[in-house]
């Protein structure tokens, strides 16, 4: 991302807001040629703990 705002280095954290969802910000920086893998091993709990705890988080509430 070449404007210095913070992302993943596809998308600004400002456009992936949701107004009136819960928003979730899983750190983590797009790192392959076509700057899609962090999407694909966002599911991985080994790689993205963080994400693992909040699908446990909203499955148990």
């Amino acid at each position: 991302m070449d404007d210095g705002k913070a992302g993943d280095g596809i998308v600004t954290n400002e456009s992936a807001y949701l107004n009136g969802a819960e928003n979730f910000q899983i750190h983590g920086t797009c790192t392959d040629s076509f700057q899609t893998d962090l999407h694909g091993s966002l599911l991985d709990p080994d790689l993205h703990p963080e994400t693992y705890r909040i699908i446990l988080t909203l499955l148990n509430d």
